[in-house]
């Protein structure tokens, strides 16, 4: 899970409001173009839902029910926002690559 991590003494609903605001940041991003920050954002998103939370001893509890579903409905098209976001950013730099390879050459 890398960068993302979980303490078990928090409770479980602190990451379900903390998903919540990093899908609402990535959104921001993602509107004001800052595509690297957004990519970021979302990967952190789905890392947090699919690899850490689950393993929270709170997660299956009645409590948590309604953020449960909530976040299985926005899990894929979070994802599929930071996979477009990801080929967009490929595109980008392949692009800004060989303008600097061309540049180098020039410049040889």
């Amino acid at each position: 899970s890398g960068s993302v991590s979980i303490s078990y003494s928090i409770p479980v609903k602190r990451y379900y409001r903390s998903g919540i605001e990093l899908e609402r940041m990535g959104k921001v991003y993602e509107d004001e173009k800052n595509l690297e920050k957004a990519f970021f954002l979302f990967c952190k998103y789905t890392t947090l839902f699919v690899e850490c939370v689950p393993g929270h001893p709170e997660y299956k509890s009645a409590d948590t029910a309604n953020e449960r579903r909530a976040v299985k409905a926005k899990l894929r098209s979070i994802f599929d926002r930071a996979e477009a976001i990801k080929n967009c950013l490929i595109m980008t730099y392949t692009e800004q690559h060989k303008k600097w390879l061309k540049d180098d050459e020039i410049k040889r």
